[in-house]
């Protein structure tokens, strides 16, 4: 846990190559803590400029509440980044979730249809 907490005090410090190999260390020392940490160092990347790799990160989750968390990242990113189709695919697939996210995800997903319109 030392090492998430020393990526977390990187990534706020923006050392985010720093954090990254911390969160990494917190994966190697504390199996446990790979999803959030997966979903920390795509935030790292995002923050950092490195879309590709944050996207890559953000969708390497596949355990609550980190699936969905990193999910919606990746989607908001996408959308950020224009590439809109990508973005609905993801938030089409989280829509039908019985998850607490999913009346704001039907949302966002009208919105963005209404908006082609």
């Amino acid at each position: 846990k030392l090492a998430k907490r020393l990526g977390h005090l990187a990534r706020s410090e923006q050392a985010y190559p720093e954090a990254i190999q911390w969160y990494q260390e917190a994966i190697r020392l504390l199996p446990s803590l790979s999803e959030e940490a997966a979903y920390r160092i795509g935030s790292c990347y995002e923050e950092g400029g490195d879309w590709s790799e944050a996207l890559r990160w953000y969708q390497r989750s596949e355990q609550p509440p980190w699936r969905v968390r990193g999910r919606l990242a990746a989607a908001k990113l996408l959308e950020r980044l224009d590439r809109v189709a990508e973005a609905e695919a993801i938030y089409e697939g989280l829509a039908g979730e019985p998850i607490p996210e999913a009346k704001a995800i039907q949302e966002r997903l009208a919105a963005l249809r209404n908006e082609k319109e």
